[in-house]
């Protein structure tokens, strides 16, 4: 499978680095005067780089009746052997050194520049036209010439290369590489060695390095892309009587045509009427050899690259013949993409051939070429065969010639042919390798790049097979297959003669391990009479390979080879089968039980034989929606029906339920006005086939990588339909699906007006569950609740609650914060930046005109349409509080001042406080009890309060704290209402309050106190006087200061900003002893044994402690 993510991974990080690579080169060659661009009849040569050694890296093209040679004619339509193969519908990649003349007779319509870039060139031009030229000049017919054509230029080609290969492309050529050892400029020859590493050769020639390694990457992460590479026109490179060798004749490959991934192409002569024997294929005078430093066969394949006809870019109807590796490169790819044309139209739309299969079957299909059978250092494998190439792919119908196999770690693969005697049996094996690691810059070094390294052989009776292997240290000696070939990710083993009618078994197995645990592989046998019996290919898939736990997955078996039986694991074993499956099944079902990576494992059987898949990791279990925050449901994801069963999960909604006790439902949507954005909302309400319901609509949620400090919050919106109140129209959230539930919203309190949506916001869902003794996890829970009796029959009747657009976001606490003043707040635009208490009974209401009760409450709004009250109807009853509260930042502001219009009409009004939290609770610093109104129609009061107190502090809270009355009997005539909020106060810095410490207050005479300032305000300067110290002042914050006399001594601190200057003094704060001096006298010093001495302390300086030793005394110490 194509690792997108990976690749586009490396395309951006290969983009950035060649911006930065480029740019630097610019400059390199600006200073030292190199030139940047080469362009000439000759070549084509532009800089890229600078390398590691500060050599400059030049892209150069390989410049030195292509068709026929590679009988490729022969399956264009009208070839003669029942292909009819042009390339329709295929699309082939071109990178070169410009813009391809994409409005030429011979593909006008079907070539986009894929980097629009607009310079074209001749060579970008002829190769296109190598590709995919129509024939209107039959001398210059393409390989493909159906095929559409996306062209790049040759800049931040590995970047492009990747986003493609992501994208899906199938064959790409690149006609051109890195100049190195001799490189003619069309003037003069040029060294572009490493004399520091070696003098005799170029050390890149043949060297695996970081383009090699890059293009292996990316081919590792797109099995389906095959880079066709041309091979250089190095051989024989350089001056008459040159300061260093010339290049070649053998290891003068390099940079990416040196990568284990890519088919690097040879050029040869025109092979004129076609292919008949090995001697007709002419080498020609330019075409690079290998090896590869580590002794793989490089090149892969041969082209005929000499004298090739094609298009070029003076104008529509221009042509020209050019010469090099570059012109044999387009011959193969171009007749690549005609075999995977071949292959799907054989096995469907959107199947193609792996690049892997591709490789080995154009490698197997190859006609014989050089002096010696098999493979070698100049032609490669040989010379394509396109023709051939097809033969074996319209072959597998019948007889198995082509698999593409799994090869787990440790494992085997086998299987049994039966040769028909009349050719060679002939296997091959090509795998994509992952990328080697280059090592140091070094001549020649052999250390091998194959990272898995699959082995190849064919047993018979007693007699082993092995594959083609190269020596690189006798680059010119035969191939041979006396052992196994450890290098080279191509193998081909040739039994020359097989024995018609015998059986022969292909084995493949690795050596040491494997690189993820497992390596994909393709094979192609041919010099089989009829298709042989094998053993299954196991393979499968599931329909869901990231379920959430407890959700079904069903599992399909896509064996080869018919199959008879099927063994399934799991591990861990943490699953359950479901639907009467079990692990003998083909087509099992079951749930993962617990979140977490599982790999699967099938074992398919039949009579001829058993394979394996293993698929690591292949099942990733989680736990109920993992989610990044903002999340919103807003139901669009429903469908528009009713549940009314007991307990049901919600079709398009997997993270939702819907339970009842009682005759309920649910309902998406039930009318066009029960929504409050897009067509769907969740309406609860009672089943109209019965009276009386209790509905709970939950939602299970992960939130368990949110910590409690990131202060989620909770907002949804509702709307009630007639609803009356019961005791489960609430809203509750628990912190996992086993806690208890926390109620968090009273619906029918806050209802508002039927058929009015009212929007929630600000619950502060960590806070709630902290006080609860609850904390988030995987299966966090929300939780709303209806109760009535009747259904809702439209938005003001009769009974029900419909939701829409709930939200769970995180918050910035300090967004919440009010700092910037002068601050007026009058509710015309919502609450602001107030917010509903958490731990009161219920919540502050926004209103205009009269309260919902007469004789309570204002008419109308102080200021503009708008206030808050307290509803404190039932079911209110005496004592209830409610609490809206906000913070403010005082930093900036000194003495700021409170003001807010208030109005308290009615026989049941309780009180109303406003308390101040600077760290604790200060609570009714204001307060107002009992109607402070006559009639509704009184104008508000206001209130002023002096917050002087609290300048220059931020974090301070202000809350407004309404309590319900029951004068009269009844809460209904207790409506309290606040207006206007205003804070004022001037800006800027405070003065400073001084402040200092000691670390400590009593010392020894001579002695050091470090002393620290604790001003507040931030104060920019210090000034402190230091009695009896030394020094005796200071400018410092935070001066140490020791004291030689004896004393008590008074420190004063001057603390002092742009705004003013605040004194500090602390008489007698530090106090200094002066030592004391130890003496004493004994009343006798000669005594008898066992007589008494009575010592006396002499010491001076008023010592209050003493530490007596008495050696041989009774007793030996006393204080």
């Amino acid at each position: 499978m194509t690792n997108k993510n990976a690749l586009n991974e490396f395309s951006q990080q290969k983009a950035a680095e060649f911006q930065l690579k480029k740019a630097e080169a610019l400059s390199y060659a600006e200073q030292n005067k190199l030139p940047f661009l080469i362009d000439n009849d000759e070549l084509l040569m532009e800089l890229m780089y600078i390398d590691d050694h500060g050599q400059p890296q030049y892209y150069i093209t390989n410049n030195s009746n292509a068709s026929a040679s590679v009988s490729t004619n022969k399956v264009n339509t009208g070839g003669g052997y029942g292909y009819s193969l042009d390339g329709n519908g295929m699309t082939v990649h071109e990178w070169d050194g410009g813009a391809v003349l994409s409005t030429h007779q011979e593909y006008s319509g079907r070539v986009v520049m894929g980097d629009g870039v607009t310079t074209t060139h001749y060579h970008s031009t002829h190769v296109a036209g190598t590709m995919i030229a129509s024939g209107v000049v039959a001398n210059a017919k393409g390989m493909a010439p159906s095929a559409s054509l996306r062209a790049f230029d040759w800049n931040s080609d590995e970047s492009e290369m990747a986003s493609e290969a992501a994208n899906g492309a199938l064959i790409s050529n690149h006609s051109y590489g890195y100049g190195r050892g001799w490189v003619y400029n069309g003037s003069s020859w040029s060294w572009y060695g490493n004399t520091s590493i070696s003098t005799q050769e170029d050390y890149l020639f043949g060297f695996y390095d970081s383009q090699a390694q890059d293009w292996d990457l990316i081919a590792a992460n797109a099995p389906y892309y095959l880079i066709f590479k041309s091979a250089g026109n190095d051989r024989g490179d350089g001056p008459s009587n040159p300061p260093y060798p010339l290049d070649g004749p053998y290891d003068c490959v390099s940079h990416a045509g040196i990568a284990k991934n890519v088919m690097t192409v040879a050029a040869v002569e025109d092979v004129s009427g076609g292919y008949s024997t090995p001697s007709s294929v002419v080498m020609s005078s330019f075409s690079a050899w290998g090896p590869a430093d580590d002794g793989r066969i490089k090149p892969d394949i041969s082209a005929n690259g000499v004298s090739l006809y094609s298009t070029d870019n003076d104008n529509n109807t221009d042509y020209t013949s050019l010469s090099g590796t570059s012109m044999a490169t387009p011959s193969a790819a171009g007749s690549a993409i005609l075999l995977q044309e071949h292959y799907e139209d054989l096995n469907g739309t959107g199947n193609f051939m792996l690049a892997s299969t591709l490789k080995a079957v154009i490698l197997h299909s190859a006609d014989e070429a050089g002096s010696n059978a098999g493979p070698d250092y100049s032609f490669g494998w040989g010379l394509m065969n396109t023709l051939a190439a097809a033969d074996v792919i319209a072959d597998d119908a019948s007889l198995n010639t082509i698999e593409e196999i799994t090869l787990n770690a440790g494992g085997n693969y086998q299987r049994t042919v039966t040769a028909d005697g009349t050719q060679p049996l002939q296997i091959t094996i090509v795998w994509t390798d992952v990328p080697g690691t280059p090592v140091g810059a070094s001549l020649d070094p052999s250390d091998p790049m194959i990272i898995n390294e699959l082995d190849l052989r064919i047993t018979q009776a007693s007699n082993t097979y092995y594959p083609w292997k190269l020596d690189r240290n006798n680059p010119s000696s035969a191939a041979t297959r006396s052992g196994e070939n450890n290098v080279d990710n191509v193998e081909m083993v040739t039994i020359d003669n097989p024995v018609a009618g015998t059986d022969y078994t292909i084995v493949v197995d690795h050596d040491g391990t494997l690189s993820g645990g497992s390596q994909v592989f393709s094979l192609v046998v041919t010099g089989i009479g009829t298709a042989t019996p094998m053993p299954p290919v196991a393979d499968f898939s599931a329909d869901n390979t990231s379920p959430l736990t407890g959700t079904t997955v069903s599992f399909t078996d896509l064996s080869t080879n018919g199959p008879t039986g099927w063994t399934w694991s799991f591990s861990p074993s943490t699953h359950t089968y479901v639907n009467g499956t079990t692990s003998s099944s083909q087509f099992p079902q079951l749930t993962f039980d617990v979140a977490g990576s599982y790999d699967v494992t099938l074992v398919a059987t039949n009579a001829h034989g058993t394979d394996n898949e293993v698929k690591t990791a292949y099942i990733n279990a989680s736990d109920p929606l993992p989610f990044s925050l903002p999340w919103t449901e807003d139901f669009e994801g429903a469908i528009t029906t009713t549940y009314t069963a007991n307990s049901a999960s919600l079709n398009g909604l997997p993270d939702w339920s819907y339970e009842k006790t009682s005759n309920g439902r649910l309902r998406f949507t039930a009318g066009s006005s029960f929504y409050l954005s897009g067509s769907h909302a969740a309406t609860l309400d009672a089943d109209p086939s019965g009276s009386y319901s209790v509905n709970y609509l939950t939602s299970t949620l992960n939130l368990s990588s949110y910590a409690s400090s990131q202060n989620l919050e909770l907002s949804f919106n509702f709307m009630h339909h007639g609803e009356e109140s019961h005791s489960n129209d609430r809203v509750w959230i628990r912190g996992s699906k086993t806690d208890t539930w926390v109620e968090i919203y009273d619906l029918y309190s806050n209802r508002g007006t039927a058929g009015v949506w009212n929007y929630v916001n600000q619950i502060d869902i960590d806070a709630l569950l902290s006080a609860a003794g609850q904390s988030l996890t995987t299966t966090f829970q929300i939780r709303f609740g209806q109760e009535d009796n009747y259904p809702a029959t439209s938005t003001t009747a009769s009974d029900g609650f419909s939701f829409d657009d709930i939200t769970i976001k995180e918050i910035d606490q300090s967004a919440y914060i009010i700092s910037s003043f002068p601050y007026s707040q009058s509710w015309e635009d919502g609450i602001g930046l107030w917010t509903q208490g958490t731990s009161d009974d219920f919540d502050w209401s926004r209103n205009s005109g009269g309260t919902p009760s007469s004789s309570t409450g204002p008419l109308s709004a102080h200021d503009g349409s708008w206030y808050m009250f307290t509803e404190s109807s039932s079911p209110r009853v005496n004592g209830d509080e409610t609490h809206l509260e906000a913070t403010f930042d005082f930093s900036s502001l000194q003495s700021p001042e409170l003001s807010f219009y208030y109005h308290m009409f009615g026989v049941s009004i309780a009180s109303l406080h406003v308390d101040i939290y600077d760290g604790s609770w200060h609570n009714s610093v204001w307060s107002a009890t009992g109607p402070q109104q006559n009639a509704q129609g009184d104008p508000f009061e206001q209130a002023i309060i002096d917050m002087s107190a609290y300048g220059g502090q931020n974090n301070i809270v202000v809350r407004f704290r309404g309590i319900v009355g029951s004068g009269a009997g009844s809460t209904y005539y207790s409506d309290i209402a606040i207006d206007l909020i205003e804070v004022t106060g001037s800006t800027g810095p405070a003065s400073p309050v001084a402040e200092f410490s000691a670390n400590t207050l009593d010392i020894a005479l001579g002695g050091n106190i470090q002393f620290t300032d604790l001003s507040t305000n931030n104060p920019t300067e210090w000034s402190w006087v230091f009695e009896g110290g030394t020094p005796a002042s200071s400018t410092a914050q935070n001066p140490s200061v020791s004291y030689n006399t004896a004393g008590t001594f008074t420190v004063t601190l001057t603390a002092t900003n742009t705004a003013g200057s605040d004194v500090e003094t602390k008489t007698g704060y530090i106090t200094v002893h002066i030592p004391p001096v130890a003496d004493f006298s004994a009343g006798s010093t000669t005594i008898d044994e066992g007589g008494t001495v009575n010592f006396t302390d002499l010491s001076v300086n008023n010592p209050d402690a003493w530490s007596w030793t008495f050696e041989g005394g009774n007793p030996a110490t006393s204080n």
